[in-house]
Formats: C-alpha cells, structure tokens, sequence
C-alpha cells in the first residue's frame, strides 16, 4: 500500500496536513508577490506621473507661486544636485518662500560650509525658514544657521558646535603579526596622521589646530547669525547637543514649532500666503525600482546607511561622543 494512502484508500492524515501546509506556504509568497509588485508599480506611477519629484506635496502647481521645500537628511555632503535645486528655487520667481527640512547629524566640515552659502544665496532673493526635525546637529545646525528663521520641536536634538578629526593607528596590530611598515616620505609631518604608525607630537599639533580654526569659524558663524557675541556662544561649542527647548532658551533657535508655524510666520512677516501649496524640490540620484520597492517593504530593516565620510566633519553621533 501507498505510504500517502490509508487504510481507507484516502490520503494519510499527516500527508493531507503536510501539503495544507505548503499551500498555506505557496499563498503567502503569492500575496508578498502581489504586495510587492503594486508596490512597484505605484512608485513607477509616481515617478511618470511626477518627475524630479515636484508632485507628492503639490507638484501639479510648480508653474504658479508656491512655497518650495527642500528636504535635507542623512549624512550631509558637498552634493552637486543639491546646489543645482538651490540655485533653481534662487531663480525661480513663482517659488515665493524656501521652507528647508532639515534631519540629519551632520556631515564634511566643507560640504556644509558649501550648502550654507548656497542657502545663503536663495535667502538673499526670498525668504527662507528651516525646520529642525528629529536631529539637525553640526553640520545640520549650520545649514538651519543659513535660515531667516529657524524652528525645532520641544524633542529635536541640534547644537553639536564644532569638529572632529579621527583616524586610527593600527601599529601595535600589524606588529603582533609581523608586520613592519617602511614609509619613505618628503617631510616629516608628510603622510601624517597614518594608521601603520603612531602621531607624531608635530603631527598632533598641526591637526588640532586645524579642528581649533574650523572651530572657530563655527563659533563666529553662530555669534554672526544668532545675534550673538563669540563669548555668549563658546560655553554652548563644547560639542554637546540640545533639545529644541534648550537650544530656543540658550537662543541658537528662534522658537519652538514645526512646518505650520512656519508658514505662519512667512505669512505674517514676508507676505507669503499660507494657502500657497507647498512643493517639494527634490535632489540626489533616484534609487533603483527595486530599491525603492524594498524600501517601501521593509523600510531601515533592510536597508542601513553607513557613514563614510573621511578627513575633517563636523557629525553628531554617539558612537563618536
């Protein structure tokens, strides 16, 4: 007799529950397969329908006035895309207002220096308000510092004044299995710091200095921008973060709210309609399809961001405090 078949010329009860549960099995793989595929579709629907991300926040209105938003989050560069977008708001007479989103810990001590005075440039022909969402610290905070006005919520973290310089020396390592590194270079301080050797005392010098300098022009941009005097900010650039509530009492934001005071505030100050829509200017290379699709899944579950970023930055962190 059949193993699959019993006594009574049915199948065994075990066999019967074995392929229930395979078609259980085969059925959820069809609906993540469905779930997936529309997922697909409607970003491809989205990205036809509104290119270079103008829909979503009111794209179909980019040819009348409306109030651009740029969105700036992650780990922050001297991206190109981005200078390209701001230069496009600056020249665009129907984007009355510039309403910057900021939610990152910070990036390149250059890159943030570059996009200050790139906000600084469409500031000087509209207004410009910054939103301080989850965290906009270092060099985040030095992009909001390019604002007319800034805001963060009660919860957000900013500050971070200052920078940071970090390598490693792996010396001791190469040296427990055999290694010996031989440099030849043009000058002592040439090459320096590197990671096969420890700093030099001279190496160490020159580049806490250039974190001191860098530093220092942070300190000045915060007294310049906030109203402020250098010494009234010093005690605030010892690389701590605030909450919104602390930074809006020590005075490195203007008040506490988010993207709705803010508008109400270009509305009551600069003349800009509340009612204007509010488009979104997007930047960067688009991901992939499937990248989005898997996104949209699984969100920062699948995917994590690194930070690479290397040299001089000015990046809050807690791994780095």
């Amino acid at each position: 007799m059949s193993e699959t078949v019993g006594p009574d010329g049915g199948l065994r009860v075990d066999t019967a529950l074995e392929r229930r549960r395979l078609r259980r099995g085969l059925n959820i793989w069809r609906v993540l397969a469905i779930v997936a595929g529309t997922a697909a579709i409607v970003i491809l629907a989205w990205r036809l329908i509104a290119p270079g991300g103008a829909a979503g926040l009111g794209g179909a209105h980019l040819g009348g006035p409306h109030v651009a938003r740029v969105t700036v989050s992650g780990v922050i560069s001297d991206d190109p895309s981005l200078h390209e977008v701001l230069q496009e708001v600056a020249e665009d007479d129907s984007a009355r207002a510039m309403l910057l989103y900021i939610d990152s810990p910070g990036g390149s001590a250059y890159g943030g220096e570059a996009i200050y005075r790139a906000i600084r440039e469409v500031a000087a022909r509209k207004p410009v308000v910054a939103v301080i969402g989850g965290l906009g610290a270092s060099a985040g905070y030095m992009l909001a510092l390019a604002a007319d006005r800034i805001y963060a919520l009660e919860t957000s973290l900013t500050g971070s004044i200052g920078a940071i310089f970090q390598f490693a020396d792996a010396s001791e390592l190469l040296a427990d299995i055999g290694i010996r590194p031989e440099i030849i270079a043009s000058g002592p301080l040439k090459g320096e710091p590197s990671f096969v050797k420890p700093i030099s005392p001279e190496g160490r010098a020159v580049l806490t200095r250039i974190v001191e300098l860098n530093e220092d022009w942070f300190v000045r941009l915060v007294a310049e921008r906030r109203g402020m005097t250098e010494a009234e900010v010093r005690p605030l650039a010892d690389g701590r973060i605030f909450t919104g509530g602390q930074a809006r009492d020590s005075g490195l934001v203007d008040t506490i709210g988010a993207e709705r005071e803010a508008r109400t505030w270009l509305a009551a100050e600069r003349d800009v309609p509340e009612d204007l829509p509010l488009v979104e200017r997007e930047w960067g290379l688009a991901p992939p399809l499937w990248l989005d699709a898997i996104a949209a899944l699984g969100g920062k579950a699948l995917l994590s961001e690194r930070l690479t970023l290397d040299g001089l930055v000015a990046i809050w962190h807690p791994e780095l405090q």
